[in-house]
């Protein structure tokens, strides 16, 4: 076989292989545009309900209508004086919790780290949170009444607490 045949017989080839899911892709939209038109021809009587909403559906036998009903409108019951301030409440309630847990993942992250580079057991707050470069967080702001201060966290322990009267307990696990 000369080399111009083994050109021409690589390129059919590559021609093919290439050709092929373009074909095969090419009779999957033809098989959903014949789908469609199917589904189009049995019209259905119009539903003329004056919440319907025209679709228009493209198909090669053309452009096709069809009316679909909307649902009617929700009903929205607002909320009673009671109900309403005792979801703010669960919110803010939520939000406390929120703040308090980031708190403590912040100070057990930072007690970590700082047991680990001074090779030492224990982190009270004081050596974590300062303005000092020695110190590992700036501050710690209390959700509400929450005291960090006295706290200490050790490598043996698994988890940290704090507790307040706004919130109660909250524990983040080590």
């Amino acid at each position: 076989m000369s080399t111009n045949s083994k050109i021409i017989a690589a390129a059919v080839i590559v021609a093919l292989i290439a050709g092929i899911p373009l074909y095969l892709q090419n009779q999957r939209i033809n098989e959903l545009s014949d789908q469609v038109a199917q589904l189009t021809a049995a019209k259905p009587a119009p539903m003329a309900a004056k919440n319907s909403q025209p679709i228009i559906i493209l198909s090669r036998a053309g452009p096709t209508q069809v009316v679909v009903p909307s649902l009617p409108p929700a009903v929205v019951r607002e909320p009673t004086a009671d109900e309403a301030t005792a979801a703010q409440a669960q919110a803010v309630q939520r939000t406390l919790i929120k703040a308090a847990t980031n708190n403590l993942r912040i100070l057990a992250s930072s007690a970590q780290q700082y047991m680990g580079e001074k090779g030492v057991t224990e982190a009270s707050f004081f050596d974590l949170v300062g303005t000092g470069t020695d110190n590992y967080v700036r501050s710690v702001a209390p959700a509400v009444d929450e005291d960090y201060s006295d706290m200490t966290i050790s490598q043996t322990q698994t988890q940290v607490s704090i507790s307040s009267a706004s919130f109660g307990l909250v524990t983040f696990n080590l």
